[in-house]
């Protein structure tokens, strides 16, 4: 079950990981730092489940594939994962390569109905 957690920009030290007991560190470094998850938003797109949380002003992103998951799921999960990966290496401006802009864009490689540079609360 491989897992993908963006936290552009964020606390912890990392702003991305695959590795479920990292995901777990950079979570309770956004709680420490910004609060409990105002809002947590889960749901499906193209058998990936995605989850959006809100921790104050800050955004990030959890990317989960099923076991058994069709090769055309897998490779768009790798493809988010790279983009999201890829984000993490611009520098970190607050009006442009931000949390949000961050999660947005992975969003929108997952589904191009997703505006490509906001995520709405």
């Amino acid at each position: 079950m491989p897992y993908f957690f963006l936290n552009y920009g964020g606390p912890g030290g990392r702003w991305w990981t695959q590795n479920s007991s990292d995901i777990a560190i950079l979570n309770k470094a956004c709680i420490d730092n910004y609060g409990s998850p105002t809002r947590q938003l889960t749901y499906k797109i193209k058998g990936i489940t995605v989850t959006v949380c809100t921790y104050g002003i800050h955004r990030a992103l959890l990317l989960h594939l099923p076991d058994g998951a069709s090769h055309e799921t897998d490779a768009l999960f790798r493809q988010a994962a790279k983009i999201g990966t890829e984000l993490c290496g611009n520098e970190y401006k607050l009006l442009s390569n931000n949390c949000v802009s961050a999660v947005a864009q992975v969003l929108n490689c997952l589904d191009k109905n997703i505006a490509a540079n906001v995520v709405l609360p």
